[in-house]
């Protein structure tokens, strides 16, 4: 399995330093809010296609629409990003001028690798899946993306093709801004750049100890290693322990370890058998956090 997540780090590595977010997560909490006019973007093929203006939402067909985002609830969404939570309340309003609210359905590409960076984007509700192929045609998941995260910022800055795919894992909204409008606001701040920089340099931060982890670990140790990152991003407290608020298939946890499906569930039914951790209705519950901590240790 060594070999297995060892390829795929290496494959990958331009694409992850992309794709991931050093921001800390943030859960934000939605009203209902009201439909407004917009544009249905069809993705057809693996490019996006305009069609007439619709209602906005997810329509009959679960096909994404947009409209513009001037809330104070899509405010404190960049607000809560590392990259902008220093701008004033007057920048983030002329900020907002230029942002536009697309919704997605569960399933739905947002993009895929190739496509033209053109545009940064924030997570308004639901959650993201970056993920690329290796060369042997196997996905990768690199990274997903929770409310309140930027993602696009190096495409946005260099303009150059998307470096993986994106897709929603539930149904989303999310904030566009596009490169025409965000590259004139970013060259009139300079503090917004030494910011970006920042971010830069947790992105190497974060592939350098991915591929060490990837070289030196075994995939027990990755896995116990993975699943108290989860926990500690998702976790929700129950009576049988910490569980992972997000439904993920062992071929989706194979898919970020690099490994397979059923080396996934050989590992985890062991850990359950052992009383370290438990499934229920699709979600696994932390049962014993300090066994699984050893096991990031254990050779």
């Amino acid at each position: 399995m060594m070999t297995t997540g060892t390829t795929c780090a290496t494959l990958t590595a331009k694409a992850l330093a992309s794709w991931y977010s050093p921001c800390p997560h943030r859960r934000i909490s939605l009203p209902g809010e009201a439909d407004l006019p917009d544009t249905d973007i069809r993705k057809t093929g693996t490019r996006h296609k305009v069609a007439a203006p619709v209602q906005g939402g997810l329509n009959c067909s679960g096909e994404m629409t947009g409209g513009t985002v001037m809330s104070d609830l899509h405010a404190d969404i960049l607000r809560s990003s590392f990259l902008l939570q220093h701008l004033s309340e007057e920048e983030l309003s002329h900020l907002l001028k230029f942002a536009r609210l697309h919704r997605f359905a569960a399933g739905q590409m947002l993009f895929q690798k190739g496509d033209d960076g053109d545009s940064l984007m924030a997570i308004v509700s639901g959650h993201i899946r970056i993920s690329t192929l290796s060369a042997e045609g196997r996905e990768v998941v690199l990274n997903i993306l929770n409310p309140g995260e930027l993602f696009g910022e190096i495409a946005l800055i260099d303009g150059k093709e998307r470096t993986a795919d994106a897709s929603a894992m539930d149904d989303c909204e999310v904030i566009i801004i596009h490169r025409r409008d965000f590259m004139p606001f970013l060259q009139q701040r300079p503090e917004l750049c030494t910011r970006l920089m920042v971010v830069l340099c947790e992105r190497i931060r974060w592939v350098s100890a991915l591929h060490e982890d990837s070289m030196f670990l075994s995939l027990t140790q990755r896995l116990a290693k993975h699943l108290l990152r989860l926990a500690g991003t998702y976790g929700q407290p129950t009576a049988e322990g910490t569980m992972i608020d997000l439904k993920l298939s062992q071929q989706e946890l194979g898919n970020i370890l690099g490994a397979t499906r059923e080396s996934i569930n050989k590992q985890i039914r062991a850990w359950e058998d052992d009383g370290y951790l438990k499934r229920t209705s699709g979600r696994i519950v932390i049962c014993n956090p300090d066994a699984l901590e050893d096991a990031t240790m254990e050779e």
